[in-house]
């Protein structure tokens, strides 16, 4: 153990792999431009009309609902392991 876990405790997020940064920025992405079409629904639907704007921010909130249930799902089994592997490594080296 090296003098930083000693004095702050364990790391409780994995390293970000290049796969979970995209995902992060796709949900981050996805959630925020969601945000600007609601505030900007009167924009949307003078250019797409109330169906199309309609249609527009459903697709912003599929893709917003589906990279974030992904994202958290596999961010939060990725931490989980990461952490279990940390403790196994650590109780094999004081023992």
């Amino acid at each position: 153990m090296n003098w930083a876990e000693q004095i702050f405790g364990t790391p409780l997020a994995a390293p970000e792999t290049v796969f979970m940064r995209r995902l992060r920025f796709v949900f981050i992405g996805s959630a925020g431009a969601t945000v600007i079409g609601i505030l900007a629904i009167e924009v949307v639907a003078a250019v797409f009309g109330r169906a199309g704007a309609g249609a527009c921010l459903l697709v912003l909130l599929l893709i917003a609902a589906c990279s974030g249930s992904l994202f958290f799902y596999r961010k939060i089994r990725i931490d989980d392991a990461w952490l279990v592997d940390r403790d196994a490594e650590r109780e094999g080296n004081e023992s």
